[in-house]
């Protein structure tokens, strides 16, 4: 299952780019892949995209036999992968009260209220994901005096490419709702990956990030924290990857040795013993619209 990027803001799953990468992985794999829509800022912010993605994943997951999901992403759309596990595992073991369908809010939800537990993803392939609401906060922000190449004119140093602070204030602060800004104390669970403090149990993940990628940090710091908590982890650091990067090049030398990495990771996890997807039902596939 493919979540498209865009800041949590913007975007399509049938834009060129998510079109390109979902046939990548259709050719790594062997299998199908669903690339699935979710509804936006200001009009829906959080949590109305991840309610649509856990919706997206509840339709895919009566379709394939045997939990070999894998649910995967890129910027924002990794971001959105990651919490969307943390939400399916924490409703595997009957919390299902924290946002949506769940009994949100506390008040006499009744047994019938609450989703049925789904199968966890066998992995997680996040790439360049959007996973902390604290990176552009003012008290967070390092001393920014490189020259800067960045797609618009503030002060990024290191040259933050396509994504820089003032951007991802910008959309954190939409997705977040008119309740709630970047670098609160508390946030909503699930609604920035990295605020969780109990990483245990999560589906095994590999993490790709640019060294100039805005993400870097936060990125790597969640791979690390990944592999403390005991979870299978592979980190990727690009050297000279700027954010989506494995979009802009991706049939380059640099990016096709990920590529392959990321199909070592995932084939473990999503392959049979021979290198081959099963107990997917392809009759039943479709694309699910808005």
């Amino acid at each position: 299952m493919w979540i498209h990027g865009g800041g949590r803001v913007i975007g399509r799953s049938c834009l060129p780019g998510d079109v390109a990468i979902c046939c990548r992985i259709v050719l790594l794999f062997g299998a199908p892949v669903l690339s699935a829509d979710y509804r936006k800022p200001p009009g829906h912010p959080f949590p109305a995209g991840l309610d649509d993605l856990r919706e997206a994943y509840r339709w895919l997951s009566g379709r394939v036999r045997g939990g070999r999901i894998g649910i995967s992403g890129m910027s924002a759309g990794g971001g959105l992968a990651a919490e969307l596990c943390q939400r399916l595992l924490d409703e595997s073991r009957g919390r299902n009260d924290a946002v949506g369908g769940g009994g949100g809010g506390g008040g006499g939800g009744g047994e019938e209220r609450q989703p049925a537990p789904l199968p966890l993803p066998a992995c997680q392939l996040l790439l360049d994901p959007m996973l902390d609401d604290r990176t552009s906060c003012g008290a967070e922000k390092k001393s920014e005096s490189s020259a800067s190449f960045s797609s618009s004119s503030d002060d990024d140093a290191p040259p933050h490419i396509l994504w820089n602070h003032k951007s991802n204030a910008f959309a954190w602060s939409l997705y977040l709702g008119p309740m709630y800004e970047p670098g609160m104390d508390s946030l909503p669970e699930y609604s920035s990956a990295s605020r969780r403090r109990d990483l245990s149990g999560l589906p095994p993940a590999f993490v790709h990030v640019g060294d100039l990628d805005l993400f870097h940090d936060e990125c790597s710091a969640y791979a690390r924290r990944l592999v403390e908590h005991g979870v299978p982890t592979e980190l990727v650091v690009t050297e000279g990857g700027y954010h989506g990067y494995m979009l802009v090049h991706i049939d380059s030398g640099p990016a096709n040795e990920i590529w392959e990495r990321l199909r070592a990771f995932g084939g473990r996890y999503l392959l049979d013993e021979n290198g081959k997807n099963a107990g997917v039902n392809y009759k039943e596939l479709a694309y699910i619209r808005e």
